[in-house]
């Protein structure tokens, strides 16, 4: 192959390689997946079932994955799994944490709070036919 030909060659692989690049700095920028304010739901959600009793610690509540976060730029979602052996108390009392974190964001923030009976692997097996048996939706205003 001649010189002229191996410079052609490298010049057409700029392109995908500045797309790589491009790529990979957008990758590190979202260093997470989830809003601040759905991370804060689920800490202050674990802080809540330890505080009635479902768990002993923070740490046997994250153990016991029984709350996780996710969502996207003003939006968050707080899932609460094994929640069919929460007390209404318990339950009432989450979603009470996310109603007034909704009124303190002036309603700007959409808040989705799941509760599922069953754990969060029966929940994402596929074809899994699992449902929340509570839904709270609070649509943040434009």
């Amino acid at each position: 192959m001649k010189r002229s030909g191996k410079v052609l060659l490298v010049l057409r692989q700029v392109p995908l390689v500045l797309a790589m690049l491009l790529f990979l700095w957008i990758l590190s920028s979202c260093a997470k997946t989830y809003p601040d304010l759905a991370d804060k739901l689920a800490r202050d959600t674990d802080a809540l079932l330890v505080e009635h009793h479902v768990c002993e610690d923070i740490n046997k509540c994250k153990a016991q994955e029984r709350v996780f976060r996710g969502g996207y730029l003003n939006n968050g979602i707080v899932l609460v799994y094994k929640a069919g052996d929460l007390s209404q108390e318990t339950i009432q009392d989450i979603m009470k944490l996310c109603l007034d974190a909704y009124v303190l964001h002036d309603r700007k923030q959409t808040i989705s709070l799941k509760f599922f009976r069953e754990t969060v692997q029966e929940e994402v097996r596929w074809f899994s036919g699992v449902k929340p048996f509570i839904h709270l939706q609070l649509k943040g205003e434009k």
